[in-house]
């Protein structure tokens, strides 16, 4: 539980004010080939979300 409040308090810092949360990566698209995009994501939000309410 300690670890999971601390991933909590982390996120929180990458939430705008709006509530996206910001500093995602982006999808791979292949072996050794990585996203150079750290942006909004809509599937990190929902997995977000769902911890959220988890540990609450």
């Amino acid at each position: 539980m300690d670890a999971a409040l601390r991933v909590e308090k982390s996120l929180m810092k990458a939430i705008r004010r709006n509530g996206a949360l910001d500093y995602c990566q982006g999808d791979t698209y292949g072996i050794g080939y990585y996203s150079q995009i750290f942006s909004v994501m809509s599937f990190a939000q929902g997995v977000a979300l769902r911890f959220f309410k988890e540990i609450d």
